[in-house]
């Protein structure tokens, strides 16, 4: 029995509106009336319930509604949600496979058997029912479903053999037939057959494809199909059919003038052996692009700078002489022409490195007379010259005898005088001065590198502090500040920062790097963010972002399923494989690998105190390192800090050991096997099993680390400590000597902390000690405790020395936390008096004499 439509009304309005617990109870209600019939409010009921993350109760109740085998629409639907929210597309498939048996004729439930398949990524079935839909409703769409799948069905096969096999064949057949029944009649189609080929590695008939009738018909833009075309003849043999791609990249240059791609295309091209007469060719027809933008009065940048990169081209090969005066007249035309762009610099950036050290004065006069007096006067124009300059300047490392605070300085007075000028801005635009201020951080950060005193960090932040009042969602002011705040050991404020900076979606995975501290390694923005965080003490401040950064991957199990069937539906066969590259990245990502282990670490540092540990350990889901299993994607992306300079980064200025990013290939098997070593320690009896010895071995191989002592301190610890819980298990005894070592290790540790630690200068990398102190007492802890559950020995005096021994050893370890947590609480409280930049909302006020306190 069923509920009308409009008494379900109200449901769908709360659900709809987020409203879920109102949902809930008009189910409730509903179900009251008609306990067993009602399937329609059942389903809405397990909908409600998994929205209200009650996630048991709805698949109690979604399986009751399934077991009915609903064929109504609705019903179907909802159900469809309950389980994409709870991640089993199979279920989702089942249930419109069970609707179809029922309706065979109703398209719309074989279309939808066939989307809960996909997203699964179950190519072998959702192959057999695209054949199945074909035969049965004849609708050429399903046949190039078909054939897409075998595609995919290759690749999985691929994958497990190496090559390909009968799939493709298979697909390429099918394909072929199409084409010649005229079947192929749009691009996305044309992309399918050129991604067979291309899996074939049949480019010449790829090629051939594109040219002929058929090409035309489906790539009706002649400028996407000349495009095409180069890229596929590059794929093939570029060198052979260099005058082919030198015509084609010539048509799409006259097409637009400013593609860039093109111009990069047909220089390449031109120059396979480069000779004056050659050279001569591409650059006659460089400047009649140039004469041409002039006579339209178009403002266009692709052919000036594809001279400067056909400049770079000959000087590099050292076939033929280029003087360097003709090198200077082109940069300085350059500028001269587009120095009132902000992206400038950024054009100019990779021929500036063909410059010598002796040329830089000439350089630097020529670029610096180019200000005209009308651009003087136009103020706005003649900040957006003098930035781009003072970039060129810093890139070629210029020395004029002027100091790095007083350079800094002077930026800061040019920034000032830009703030009138940004009074109509909007709230999210940029001040025209802002790059001002970075490049004035940058040379502190050079003086910081130079005189060891923290200090001038302050500044730094003061600057950048002062900048985001004024250009609130300047993202460069916030990575330099979280980086400087990470430098200084100030997780708290980085983390204020890092929340401001709004990263959505993949950039979690590209960019979170941005929130790891100074000592370790950069990964997109996300190394700057995240890695190594835990080692600052502030432990539970930092579990949000840890647990917000993993939200990406999760998504990622819900989203990408979605978006390959928004794929086939819309026939967008080019962007399936696009879709499956980026599950994969994202699913096997470097920064996922090291975000779980710093998650589980964290967990282990936060409940140091108490037996809690143990039960953390003894619950805790090891299937979490399988993640990555199958190589790291690493997805970082290590450009977007802005880095003025041609030798020195500012992002491995302000890291401890000077490298950004660091290599974590070590660090990530240390950081899989550790918890697995420990969890064993914490069972409720101790046993060396297999699993056991596997992992310790495992960990053994990763003591050889050169570049984290403090890492490989644990790790052996964690081995010293194995070998005691072994001893006992074999011995029954307490092995004296083995724990005499641990803690002497220990503290000669503890020794290299000293009474000065929280001075500013060391503050950072003395929170990390102490942290590492900290997990090394809760590494022995662990260990002790195991010893104690386990120790059953037969001689009264026997025990009793043996628990005197581990009373001696835990107080010592209990002493050395206990000191540990008292100096880092004193060390967070002392810092509290430079977070006060943090409120800085007064008139900039830095004393830029060399005496800095």
């Amino acid at each position: 029995m069923s509920v009308p439509a409009h008494r379900l009304q109200p449901i769908y309005d709360a659900l709809d509106n987020g409203n879920y617990k109102q949902s809930l109870t008009l189910c409730n209600k509903h179900l009251k009336k008609q306990p067993t019939e009602n399937i329609a409010s059942q389903a809405l009921k397990a909908l409600s319930l998994v929205r209200l993350e009650n996630v048991e109760e709805a698949i109690l109740v979604a399986e009751s509604v399934k077991k009915s085998s609903p064929t109504d629409e609705h019903v179907l639907h909802s159900l469809s949600l309950v389980y994409r929210a709870i991640n089993r597309n199979d279920l989702i498939a089942e249930i419109y496979a069970n609707a179809w048996s029922q309706n065979p004729k109703n398209e719309e439930f074989a279309v939808l058997n066939f989307m809960g398949l996909a997203r699964g990524f179950d190519f072998k079935p959702l192959q057999a029912t695209a054949v199945k839909l074909l035969k049965q409703f004849k609708n050429d769409k399903y046949l190039f479903w078909n054939v897409m799948t075998l595609l995919m069905l290759d690749e999985v096969e691929k994958k497990k053999s190496g090559k390909s096999g009968l799939y493709l064949t298979l697909a390429e057949r099918m394909i072929e037939k199409a084409e010649k029944e005229g079947k192929l009649t749009n691009f996305e189609v044309l992309q399918l057959f050129i991604l067979i080929l291309e899996s074939a590695k049949k480019i010449p008939v790829a090629i051939d494809l594109v040219k002929s009738e058929t090409g035309k018909k489906c790539c009706k833009v002649e400028v996407d199909r000349k495009r095409l075309l180069i890229d596929l003849i590059k794929e093939h043999d570029e060198s052979a059919s260099s005058s082919e791609i030198n015509q084609l990249a010539k048509n799409l240059i006259e097409a637009n003038p400013d593609d860039w791609l093109s111009y990069i295309d047909y220089i390449h091209s031109a120059l396979k052996t480069i000779t004056p007469e050659s050279v001569e060719i591409v650059r006659t027809f460089l400047l009649s692009q140039q004469s041409l933008s002039e006579s339209k009065k178009m403002k266009i940048r692709g052919p000036y700078l594809a001279e400067l990169e056909l400049d770079r081209i000959i000087q590099k090969s050292g076939e033929l002489k280029i003087t360097r005066n003709e090198i200077f007249e082109r940069i300085s035309s350059y500028y001269k022409r587009f120095g009132n762009v902000y992206c400038c610099f950024e054009d100019l950036k990779p021929y500036l490195h063909e410059i010598n050290q002796d040329e830089l004065e000439l350089l630097h006069k020529m670029v610096g007379d180019i200000f005209t007096e009308s651009e003087k006067k136009m103020k706005i124009e003649f900040h957006k010259r003098m930035t781009n300059f003072k970039k060129i300047e810093r890139f070629l490392s210029f020395v004029d005898g002027v100091s790095n605070i007083n350079r800094s300085k002077e930026l800061v007075d040019h920034y000032f005088e830009t703030l009138s000028l940004g009074e109509n801005l909007l709230p999210t635009d940029r001040q025209h001065g802002d790059d001002y201020l970075l490049l004035a951080g940058h040379y502190l950060i050079d003086e910081f590198v130079t005189s060891g005193n923290s200090h001038i960090l302050i500044h730094v932040l003061e600057l950048m502090e002062f900048g985001l009042l004024k250009s609130i969602h300047n993202f460069q002011f916030k990575i330099l500040a979280i980086r400087c705040y990470f430098r200084l050991g100030d997780s708290t404020r980085a983390l204020q920062i890092a929340e401001t900076l709004d990263i959505k979606y993949i950039q979690n995975d590209t960019l979170r790097y941005l929130r790891q501290i100074a000592s370790d390694y950069i990964n997109f923005v996300s190394y700057l963010i995240t890695d190594d965080i835990e080692m600052l003490g502030n432990f539970d401040n930092v579990v949000f972002p840890l647990v917000k950064t993993l939200s990406i991957y999760s998504g990622n199990q819900r989203e990408i399923p979605e978006m390959l069937v928004k794929a086939y539906q819309f026939e967008s066969y080019s962007k399936i494989p696009e879709f499956m590259k980026f599950y994969e990245k994202v699913t096997n990502s470097l920064q996922r690998v090291i975000t779980i282990r710093q998650t589980v670490r964290l967990e282990l540092l936060r409940r140091v105190n108490g037996n809690v540990v143990d039960e953390y350990l003894r619950n805790l889901d090891f299937s979490v390192f399988q993640h990555g299993s199958e190589g790291y994607s690493d997805n970082r992306d290590l450009t977007v800090a802005a880095e003025f300079h041609s030798a020195k980064s500012v992002m491995k200025s302000l890291s401890i050991d000077g490298e950004f990013p660091k290599s974590r290939e070590l660090w990530v098997k240390q950081r899989e096997f550790l918890p697995k070593v420990l969890a064993r320690f914490a069972a409720e009896k101790f046993e060396i099993n297999e699993d056991l010895l596997k992992n310790v071995d495992h960990l053994r191989k990763t003591i050889d680390s050169k570049d984290d002592k403090d890492n490989e301190l644990v790790v052996d610890i964690v081995l010293l400590s194995f070998d005691i819980l072994k001893h006992n298990s074999e011995k029954k005894e307490f092995n004296v000597s083995i724990s005499e070592e641990i803690i002497q290790k220990i503290e000669d540790f503890a020794s290299q902390i000293s009474a000065d630690s929280f001075e500013l200068n060391v503050f950072s990398m003395s929170l990390r000690k102490f942290t590492v102190l900290l997990e090394l007492a809760l590494v022995t802890s662990i260990m002790i405790r195991s010893f104690s559950r386990s120790s059953a020995p037969t001689k009264k005096q026997k025990k009793a020395d043996s628990k005197t021994l581990v009373s001696i050893f835990e107080e010592k370890l209990k002493s050395q936390c206990t000191r540990i947590s008292g100096i880092i609480n004193l060390g967070l409280k002392r810092l509290e008096e430079y977070e006060s930049i943090g409120k800085f909302n007064m008139e900039l006020s830095v004393p830029w004499d060399s005496q800095l306190k």
